[in-house]
């Protein structure tokens, strides 16, 4: 399906949302009443939060924020201009120029945008603290900022169970509410201390550059059907706070390698706790895959484990990656609650936490088969079929998961082609050619030989033969091409002969 079809089947499903007209005329009223710079700024981050509504992916949404500000400019008013200079604030850099070039339309026409466009996106750092959970499973960064006497401040909650994900954005008028965020409950496994601001920004750019999942459950207000998640709302705005804060000058996570890997699950085979463990041989088999997940986070030791990792690690990371035999799947029990008895020891855990791990492992276990038989699960078991039953890295499977999801996308509307197994190679190039069927050929070449030339190029990506073919997506990829987009760029046709 072509990058074109699929922004016509995301308009159809935004069906519910104005015009894009109405949208500058209503956001661009609010925002010139606005009474201040933040909240100008959350009410453009309200703007970019729209697509998310509809379940639209990073790519649309960023087609939707550009199709706005065309729209803005070409129809210039004091609302489009107060729109445009909100966005200009907390659209990523590389979407600014074309807010900026609408609003300079729109300032041209004698119109411009409110007294906070003075202040707004330069907001001045002030202090930054964080917390942390003795697990190291997850930390809240929290930092102040200030527009002129005003102060405000971000709060940011990042999973470190998985590739820095963000968990929470919360955007604070009190600044006194900030210990409050740091620790809710007054949780004793999480202690709390100030930090650099350069600190801050090392800690939280990893999982800022990534965008929420388009599948993500959002909560809207009631009375204007809007995105009101605060996640959403936030991290627009904790983004561009970044940019505020000075460039990190902070050391490299320590690089754990195979080898310690590897060394973590001898030293458990070789502990007490192995003889828990069951049969030696399924105990090595899942120590290998709980150290292996490890190497998916950097810096994360292959024995660390926590409350929120267990659930990432065994009913998310599992059943995604490893086709597992009966024996397998009867010793998961025990093995894993050896494995995490040893590493609460190991990790020097006090008694609470241990005891947390205790209470929250038999309920995690008690979801496995249902996450591990789950269609979609198994589906994606898969694409790593081959690749899981010789390695238990998590970086390597997640990086071959990626290009082989480059390669053959997930199909979504179509049952017959769910059932596929993209293991057989007839099923990747059905799937394929349904993907590209619909796409106009370039270059004078016709529709079979375009067709043949994407089926090739998804299997080279497949199985990265020739390797620089992966290299040349990921770079178009890093410079922003959509998925689909790629293989049209990559699927050259033969020449005859």
């Amino acid at each position: 399906m072509s990058a074109k079809h699929r922004v016509r089947r995301a308009a159809a499903r935004a069906g519910a949302h104005p015009a894009a007209a109405d949208l500058v005329a209503s956001f661009g009223a609010r925002m010139l009443t606005a009474t201040d710079a933040l909240e100008a700024e959350l009410l453009a981050a309200a703007v970019l939060a729209l697509p998310h509504r509809e379940g639209v992916g990073p790519e649309l949404g960023e087609l939707f924020v550009d199709a706005l500000c065309e729209v803005a400019g070409e129809q210039p008013s004091p609302e489009s201009a107060a729109l445009l200079r909100g966005l200009v604030a907390v659209v990523p850099p590389h979407q600014r120029r074309v807010a900026v070039a609408a609003l300079g339309q729109v300032t041209a026409a004698g119109h411009y945008p409110p007294e906070w466009a003075e202040l707004i996106g330069r907001a001045r750092p002030g202090e930054a603290w964080r917390s942390f959970d003795v697990f190291g499973d997850a930390e809240t960064v929290a930092m102040t900022f200030w527009y002129g006497p005003a102060a405000h401040a971000v709060v940011v909650q990042v999973d470190r169970c998985r590739h820095p994900a963000v968990l929470r954005v919360g955007v604070l008028t009190d600044v006194d509410q900030v210990p409050a965020a740091l620790d809710p409950g007054g949780d004793p496994l999480l202690r709390t201390e100030p930090i650099e601001l350069a600190d801050a920004r090392a800690r939280l750019a990893p999982a800022l550059a990534h965008d929420p999942d388009p599948d993500l459950d959002v909560d809207l207000d009631a009375a204007t059907g809007e995105p009101a998640d605060p996640l959403l709302l936030g991290l627009p705005v904790a983004r561009a706070r970044l940019r505020r804060l000075p460039a990190a000058d902070r050391p490299a996570p320590p690089g754990y390698q195979a080898a310690d890997r590897a060394a973590a699950v001898a030293e458990f085979l070789a502990s007490p706790y192995a003889a828990e463990a069951g049969d030696e041989k399924t105990a090595r088999f899942w120590a290998e895959v709980v150290a292996g997940y490890s190497a998916s986070v950097p810096g994360d030791p292959p024995a660390r484990i926590g409350p929120l990792k267990l659930p990432h690690l065994l009913l998310s990371y599992v059943p995604n990656s490893f086709a597992l035999t009966a024996e397998q799947r009867r010793g998961l029990p025990a093995a894993v609650t050896a494995w995490t008895a040893w590493a609460a020891q190991r990790q020097g855990l006090p008694e609470p936490a241990q005891a947390a791990l205790r209470e929250r492992l038999p309920q995690v276990l008690a979801g496995f088969d249902a996450a591990y038989d789950d269609p979609d699960n198994s589906r994606l078991r898969g694409y790593l079929a081959d690749l899981s039953a010789t390695t238990t890295d998590a970086a390597v499977l997640a990086e071959a998961l990626q290009r082989r999801l480059l390669a053959v996308p997930l199909p979504s509307d179509d049952r017959q082609l769910r059932r596929l197994d993209v293991a057989d190679p007839a099923a990747r190039r059905t799937l394929v050619e349904h993907e590209f069927r619909d796409c106009e050929p370039r270059d004078g070449a016709s529709g079979a030989e375009f067709l043949a030339a994407a089926v090739r190029v998804c299997e080279q990506l497949w199985h990265d033969d020739p390797p620089q073919v992966w290299r040349e997506a990921r770079r178009r990829a890093d410079a922003g091409t959509p998925d689909h987009e790629i293989i049209h760029q990559l699927a050259v046709p033969r020449p005859a002969g």
